[in-house]
């Protein structure tokens, strides 16, 4: 057998319902037309816009009726279609969205309309793209954050604190993650310091990738908020607040002694991996998103094509 016969296909355009451009250094990445057919087939196309992605001050509670099967199916319909926005190029949406698919099992009719109400943030924020800047001199980065104890959205209502953390490259997001912790902490240094040592798994991982794409780094830089965390990351003695906490949360510890990853202290309000944690009051969402490297641009002929993607 002879070898495979090869072929250029051009530069890539379209990549799992994701438009890709490139224009002047910058390579954007968009679903605008993913999202334009969600909104339509859910009457949001002209719906009115909201300035974030759930009202501010709003905490979700579980619901203790019973719900429908109708209203169970709409809301998964609904949850789920946000879910690959947010998975795919909308990490401005990540907390909201993972706050309420907690209550895909049983919602109520209030979960279907704060669902709702972020088809109406992005029905406002539809011609946003993930904009990287290949021109920068802006390699990797990574930012953590934890809020607290402010969960209730778990059955048990323990009040679990909520986790996030972001990678940027390009002066954009590449990676984002958001979710509510499995133990329960017992201080906000607790909550801080296992956030960060999950984000150093990714770091560990992004170093070897780099690596094996023949552009080796010499560390990942991590940004946190919290000094108690820091400390406690880089100096490896039994501190009172976190002397019971399971073993595999130090992990950061050998990656900073391998020189895989760098903690460092950033201020709490330049710290845009807060916006993965709590559901933000409009001038500080505003400004984190922009951040996140999500950019509003015109459609114009150079990025319109015919959507390959198709909703069930």
């Amino acid at each position: 057998m002879g070898l495979a016969a090869t072929c250029d296909l051009g530069q890539c355009k379209q990549f799992l319902c994701m438009r890709i451009g490139q224009r002047d250094g910058k390579t954007y990445l968009d679903q605008v037309s993913y999202l334009e057919k969600i909104l339509k087939r859910f009457n949001m196309i002209d719906a009115r816009e909201a300035r974030t992605p759930l009202p501010s001050g709003y905490k979700p509670d579980p619901f203790d009726g019973t719900t429908t099967a109708k209203l169970r199916s709409q809301y998964q319909s609904v949850i789920g279609s946000l879910l690959y926005l947010m998975l795919g190029t909308r990490p401005d949406i990540a907390f909201a969205v993972t706050q309420m698919a907690k209550f895909a099992a049983n919602p109520s009719f209030d979960h279907l309309n704060k669902a709702m109400h972020i088809m109406r943030y992005l029905s406002g924020t539809r011609n946003y793209a993930l904009v990287y800047d290949g021109s920068s001199d802006s390699g990797l980065y990574a930012y953590c954050d934890s809020s607290y104890g402010d969960d209730r959205t778990e059955p048990d209502r323990k009040r679990r604190s909520t986790q996030g953390y972001y990678f940027s490259f390009a002066n954009a997001s590449v990676k984002w993650h958001s979710k509510t912790q499995t133990l329960v902490s017992t201080s906000s240094t607790m909550a801080e310091y296992m956030a960060l040592s999950d984000c150093a798994r990714d770091c560990a991982w992004y170093k070897i990738l780099f690596e094996e794409l023949g552009k080796p780094i010499p560390h990942v830089p991590l940004y946190g908020d919290s000094r108690g965390a820091i400390f406690n990351s880089q100096n490896p003695v039994t501190q009172k607040g976190i002397k019971h906490i399971e073993i595999r949360y130090h992990y950061i510890r050998e990656q900073i002694e391998k020189g895989t990853v760098k903690v460092y202290a950033i201020s709490t309000a330049d710290n845009t991996a807060d916006i993965f944690t709590k559901n933000l009051g409009p001038i500080l969402f505003l400004k984190h998103r922009q951040a996140l490297g999500l950019e509003f641009y015109p459609l114009n002929r150079e990025f319109t094509q015919t959507s390959m993607c198709e909703i069930d």
